[in-house]
């Protein structure tokens, strides 16, 4: 992608006359106000609810849940308050020991005796960030603020919580589940006399050590529970003549935990017994010659046996195909959406990534019908889903904690990691490079352009940040994919402002290496970070780096380059912030005078200019002149791009918020009822924009009633 964002006042309007923000070339959702986070979907507990708070995803609990009463005692005798329980797995054992399931098993037992209880995902620092956030918005009540940490800087929000947690003396209970690197707890890992905190992780270094932590492994299981879980999975599944030959199986498989939940689900639906399953994996990965099959070897073909059966009777290649996309996803929550977007249907049906991408150049293809997209039906998607489902190598995902449904708050599917480090390893280089593009313009499809829900974004942010680490070049050629763009936008528009900012400053540093420093990607990443850098602390910031932007994009990109036009049309937006509107004025008026010469005076780009010249001539004390140009602006809008645009909506909005300055208030507040009618039909009542007018509405209103004679 080379074309880059523009900062504009159309989509956050204030109460009298203030200022809204649209989005431009990429797809950028607008945001009303920054959100520290709200309750999960589905949970019970609201901003100022009363105790208990149950907050986070738990996983969905395994079928058929092996107790393991020693190990289960293990971590409840070190798990007292002030003390924190690592659950890791022995150095000579591979992922799938049942650390999660151990964790899930402590928190529902400990959770009824809690009054904060949370579940937090923690391979990636923003989702954990995300999670102390959504914490610290649902304790507005209980923690006072003397001294408000700047806007998005999710760092000083989060230490408000930990601080709360380490000060508090109502029992509390945190669950820090799959952590991957430990330097992204750094500073995180709460503390506190009355809370209690369990960790899980797959490293078998020593680098979660520290005081007031015990580490406790989850091994395998022994040969008598491999047996018992057998015995109970078969036998709820009426097949109990399948235990013929179970001790060679568990033998074979290393009593490992995920391997044998695989394993039963083979066995029930393809009416195999323990026998005859051990036997097919031994024949599909002995070598030549005779040598000893390891446990690791079975594993692998028991995945590769799972997706087989999977893809009978399915058309050819579509199960795997399906197999692959969840694959290259983050383990903890795969959006069940992402194999119906366009772009995996036309990779499940191809095996290759759409050659257009998602942006222009492709919208351009198909208006030429250079060439027809071939594509499965999204009935075939489903089909392919629900065959990974019954065989095993997805799971349900994960659902609210605390909820009595698996239904309610339920997130996507799971995919466990050695099913996906198995599928991997099978792919060549060229297929695998193919597969991440095709993924990662599923993503981009899926993903709102606003983020209504907080927890969506954070699931859709943690897949991108998988699926990032599964091929070093797939993102990076031929430029940077938009996928690496919409995750940082993301994070700000979720209130990780600051944390959004430091994304874009390393993604324009990889960005300068990879493709050039005067790459329009790179100027790109480097917008994204003046402007969220602004937004999480001073404006002035914004101004100083995206003057220093403008110069580079200049001798670049040329004078009249649209990316060109963008930076001084940002600039000037920047210096509106800053508290010069006067400048934003003059910066506006030459770049809506370039833009009608460059681009022509119907093109969008030019209209977003004439209404960001409105809104700061109004802020310039030129009321009478803005209220004019709204309404030069009103009807042509209206008629480029249509009555029920959301843009054309906005422009009403800022019509109406200028008018009653003006002209006419009642006509204004007329005016303005129209546009929250027409945004709660078209965008919805919960969507920011119909937020946003809602309560500029109701603060007229309130304005108007304290007025009122009487």
């Amino acid at each position: 992608m080379s074309s880059e964002t523009e900062s504009s006042v159309a989509g956050r309007v204030r109460a009298a006359h203030g200022s809204v923000q649209l989005s431009r070339d990429r797809a950028e959702g607008p945001r009303a106000a920054t959100t520290m986070g709200t309750a999960s979907a589905g949970a019970s507990t609201k901003v100022g609810s009363p105790w208990p708070l149950v907050l986070g995803q738990t996983p969905a609990p395994a079928a058929a849940h092996q107790d393991r009463p020693s190990l289960r005692e293990s971590v409840s005798s070190l798990l007292r308050p002030g003390r924190t329980v690592v659950l890791g797995q022995p150095r000579d054992c591979g992922p799938g020991t049942g650390k999660t399931q151990t964790a899930i098993a402590v928190f529902e037992r400990l959770r009824p005796r809690m009054d904060l209880a949370l579940w937090v995902t923690s391979a990636t620092r923003t989702a954990a960030l995300a999670a102390y956030m959504e914490a610290r918005a649902c304790l507005v009540s209980q923690i006072p603020r003397t001294d408000p940490p700047p806007d998005g800087d999710g760092e000083a929000i989060a230490e408000e919580f930990l601080q709360w947690l380490a000060g508090t003396h109502r029992p509390w209970l945190i669950v820090l589940d799959d952590i991957t690197d430990p330097a992204h707890l750094a500073g995180l890992w709460p503390r506190g006399a009355s809370g209690r905190v369990i960790a899980t992780t797959r490293r078998k270094d020593d680098d979660l050590a520290g005081p007031g932590r015990a580490f406790v492994e989850v091994p395998d299981f022994t040969r008598e529970e491999s047996l018992d879980y057998l015995t109970a999975r078969l036998a709820a599944a009426r097949r109990p003549d399948s235990l013929h030959g179970a001790n060679d199986l568990i033998e074979g498989l290393g009593y490992r935990p995920a391997a044998l939940e695989q394993a039963c689900t083979l066995l029930v639906d393809e009416a195999l017994t323990c026998a005859s399953l051990h036997s097919l994996l031994v024949s599909r990965a002995a070598p030549p010659g005779g040598v000893e099959v390891t446990c690791g070897e079975l594993h692998t073909q028991l995945w590769e046996l799972a997706c087989e059966r999977a893809q009978d009777p399915a058309p050819p290649h579509l199960v795997r195909r399906a197999a692959r996309v969840v694959s290259v996803l983050d383990p903890n929550g795969i959006p069940g959406d992402v194999l119906k977007a366009p772009a995996c249907l036309e990779y499940l049906a191809t095996g290759r990534a759409r050659s257009g991408g998602v942006g222009w150049v492709r919208r351009l293809g198909e208006l030429l019908r250079l060439s027809a997209p071939v594509s499965v039906p999204a009935e075939q998607a489903d089909y392919a889903r629900r065959r990974l489902l019954r065989l095993g190598l997805l799971g349900p995902g994960t659902t609210t904690a605390g909820s009595s449904s698996n239904t309610a708050g339920a997130r996507g599917l799971r995919m466990h990691a050695t099913a996906q480090q198995s599928l991997l390893q099978s792919m060549t280089d060229a297929d695998l490079t193919e597969l991440v593009r095709a993924v990662a313009d599923s993503l981009v499809q899926i993903w709102p352009d606003c983020e209504v829900c907080d927890q969506l974004g954070q699931s859709l942010r943690s897949n991108a940040a998988a699926l990032a680490t599964r091929h070093p070049q797939a993102l990076w050629e031929p430029g940077v994919h938009e996928l690496l763009f919409r995750t940082g936008r993301s994070l700000g528009q979720s209130g990780l402002a600051l944390q959004a900012a430091a994304y874009f400053e390393e993604l324009s540093a990889v960005s300068a290496s990879w493709l050039g420093p005067d790459h329009p990607d790179t100027l790109a990443a480097r917008h994204d970070s003046a402007r969220w850098r602004g937004q999480a602390q001073d404006a002035s910031v914004a101004v100083s780096a995206l003057q220093e932007l403008l110069a580079d994009t200049v001798r670049a990109l040329g004078t009249d380059h649209p990316n060109t036009l963008t930076a001084r049309a940002n600039l000037a937006y920047w210096c509106g912030q800053a508290g010069d509107p006067a400048g934003a004025v003059a910066g506006y008026r030459q770049v809506l005078t370039d833009r009608e010469r460059v681009l022509g005076d119907r093109h969008p780009h030019t209209l977003i200019a004439a209404l960001n010249l409105a809104h700061w001539s109004g802020r310039a004390g030129e009321t009478e002149k803005a209220t004019s140009l709204l309404e030069r602006l009103r009807p042509t809008v209206g008629t480029v791009l249509g009555e029920e645009h959301t843009y054309t909506l906005v422009v009403r909005h800022e019509l109406a918020c200028w008018q009653r300055v003006t002209r006419d208030p009642f006509r204004a507040m007329a005016g303005l009822e129209r546009v929250l009618a027409d945004r709660e039909r078209l965008l919805g009542v919960d969507h920011p924009q119909t937020l946003l007018t809602r309560r500029t509405l109701a603060s007229w209103r309130s304005a108007q009633d304290a007025i009122a004679p009487g």
